[in-house]
């Protein structure tokens, strides 16, 4: 802000400019950056501030985050920056820095801890009845949850009145074949991807000739790893 004033000294005039700076709060002249991690890595989240020496804070949800094994702060004149060792799943979520005592004045970013598809269950080959119903099962996990696809001979298969495809909140996933034929044999595959990767697991389907007993067919679903079971019966 400018100011005038104006002095008289008998017939002489003398004009004064007076300069005011008013003291402007920090901003941020570089942003942080949302990041997605892998499970296990470290991530660096940095700003900087058009001050140097400013008190910040760093929170995740609202919480200050203290310094330790776990978070580092650093801050090299208006260069802000904190450090997370290993994160976590549970390390996802909103992280911001807030520069001095005003929480308008901060900056909030996501941080987004990923894992590659693992399957915690296999699929298994199986010898099935020809007419009789088969379960593919298995259990797959990842972060973000990973897309999942059945394939036959690597010819990708959609749901239909042969097949049934099921899944749960907890990782299980389902091929069925509701009731198999000599052309259902070959190699079937499930694949998960997500951001991070991507893992398969495969089995071999054989279809018999010959008419098996009902004890049979039941073990067909008794090494189901699933969260659920299969809605199907046997050959009527």
């Amino acid at each position: 802000m400018v100011q005038f004033c104006v002095f008289f000294v008998g017939f002489v005039v003398i004009l004064c400019i007076v300069v005011v700076l008013l003291s402007l709060p920090p901003t941020f002249i570089q942003q942080l950056q949302s990041q997605e991690a892998e499970e296990g890595a470290s991530v660096s989240l940095r700003c900087e501030l058009s001050k140097a020496g400013v008190p910040v804070q760093w929170k995740k949800g609202g919480v200050v985050l203290q310094p330790g094994s776990k978070y580092q702060m650093k801050q090299e004149a208006s260069v802000i920056q904190l450090l997370i060792s290993r994160v976590e799943p549970e390390d996802s979520g909103d992280y911001s820095c807030v520069c001095g005592q005003q929480e308008d004045h901060s900056q909030n970013v996501w941080i987004l801890c990923t894992a590659a598809p693992v399957f915690l269950t296999e699929l298994h080959s199986q010898d099935v009845p020809d007419g009789y119903p088969v379960s593919f099962d298995c259990v797959v996990i990842g972060k973000p949850p990973p897309t999942v696809r059945w394939y036959k001979d690597g010819k990708l298969l959609e749901e239909n009145d042969h097949y049934m495809i099921n899944e749960d909140q907890e990782g299980c996933h389902q091929l069925i074949i509701t009731a198999v034929l000599p052309t259902d044999m070959g190699v079937y595959r499930c694949t998960a991807e997500n951001s991070t990767g991507s893992a398969y697991s495969s089995a071999r389907l054989s279809v018999l000739s010959t008419s098996d007993t009902d004890t049979e067919v039941a073990d067909v679903f008794s090494h189901s790893n699933c969260c659920f079971l299969p809605q199907v019966q046997g050959r009527r």
